[in-house]
């Protein structure tokens, strides 16, 4: 099984349209069963399409590119955490190729408050890989040492929905020192 794990920055990045086309070559090379993004924007004034994706989703223009690419076996779960830059909703996503059995998502945080821009979200899912159930989350945890919304907690919140009869995947931008033990 093949997994990639991005922090996207959307739509925030110079010459943007180029890092897509530099993910959707990617993803079309080394075929992922399985994405997870974060900071994937919209803008809070478009139009919604459909649920609460909006026209300029950055996981769903991914989906779009990929499909122009001719390929169109990956399915999308997004959901929004917070308020970014006063003018996208941020949030996380789930790509795959495998059936999304059931989708869920949670705050990890205390706060629940969407304008406040430490409050995270995890999106999960719970995928059909050849007739057996794994689970995979999406998670953009806050900062290690911060003293309103410690990393601390929001990992132990995090892993207290990891399922321990099945295979689990906790991916994505943990914002901790990856040196400390």
């Amino acid at each position: 099984m093949k997994l990639l794990t991005l922090n996207c920055h959307s739509w925030m990045e110079e010459n943007q349209q180029e890092k897509i086309k530099i993910i959707i070559d990617t993803i079309l090379q080394k075929k992922y069963d399985i994405i997870a993004l974060q900071e994937v924007n919209q803008s809070i004034d478009k139009k919604v399409l459909f649920k609460n994706i909006k026209e300029d989703n950055f996981a769903l223009t991914l989906i779009n590119e990929l499909k122009k690419s001719g390929c169109s076996e990956y399915e999308m779960l997004w959901d929004f955490s917070h308020i970014g830059y006063d003018k996208y909703e941020e949030g996380v996503s789930i790509i795959t190729k495998h059936k999304i059995e059931k989708a869920y998502c949670f705050f990890a945080t205390k706060s629940e408050d969407t304008s406040f821009w430490k409050t995270r979200k995890i999106i999960g899912a719970s995928l059909n890989i050849k007739g057996n159930l794994i689970d995979v989350y999406s998670c953009h945890l806050g900062w290690w040492n911060d003293e309103d919304e410690p990393f601390k907690e929001q990992a132990h919140k995090s892993l207290e929905r990891v399922n321990d009869d099945r295979l689990t995947f906790l991916m994505g931008d943990f914002n901790n020192n990856a040196f400390l033990r």
